[in-house]
């Protein structure tokens, strides 16, 4: 899978998964601690993957 569709991909995926509801176009209205959370969890997801790629 191209790294651009995984990114996109998991930049979908993860909030929902987290109970984070993302809007098309501006999210100024989430907390800190919720865009927080999805990053980690991006961040943690593509770590994953790249590591299983090796």
């Amino acid at each position: 899978m191209d790294f651009k569709i995984k990114l996109s991909f998991c930049g979908e995926y993860t909030p929902r998964e987290m109970g984070v509801n993302l809007k098309q176009g501006y999210n100024g209205d989430l907390t800190s601690r919720e865009a927080g959370s999805v990053g980690g969890q991006m961040v943690k997801k593509m770590i994953e993957s790249y590591e299983k790629n090796l």
